[in-house]
């Protein structure tokens, strides 16, 4: 769903604003911006967006392969843990591409999201941690534009 164009989005996201209508049991004609807001959801291009994250940095996390290894380093702790920290420590260069379809492929779409992110979210310990700040991050846009102030 990376790169769809706007008025596909749009179909998509006219479901998920009727789930929260329907949630809520809203009229046709309420802002569902706090519903959503309340129920911890994201709009569809942040949850796009935020799904392409997450799996790039749990594909990071779990091979530190071709997708962010170039990028920086990759640090693994010396003993076995739950946890898998990875510290990148420039940005990630996306592949180059000669199509639509190429760029819209998930090497490419995670690298460049993953460069749109602020530091503090991509040097995240672990992926707990990055889930979290990922989803406050996304949920702060959303409050920000229901405000007016995005």
């Amino acid at each position: 769903m990376v790169g769809l164009p706007a008025y596909q989005l749009r179909h998509l996201e006219t479901v998920l604003n009727a789930a929260a209508h329907l949630v809520y049991r809203l009229r046709c004609y309420d802002h569902v911006t706090n519903a959503l807001a309340t129920l911890h959801w994201l709009h569809l291009p942040e949850c796009v967006d935020f799904t392409v994250a997450v799996n790039g940095f749990s594909r990071a996390a779990r091979s530190c392969s071709t997708l962010l290894e170039s990028a920086g380093s990759c640090h693994r702790p010396a003993r076995s843990s739950p946890t898998l920290f990875i510290v990148i420590t420039t940005s990630a260069n996306p592949p180059f591409c000669r199509s639509t379809v190429g760029c819209r492929s998930f090497p490419v779409a995670a690298s460049v999201l993953w460069n749109s992110l602020p530091l503090d979210i991509q040097l995240s310990p672990h992926y707990l941690c990055f889930h979290q700040r990922l989803k406050t991050f996304h949920s702060d846009i959303l409050c920000l534009s229901s405000t007016g102030l995005f």
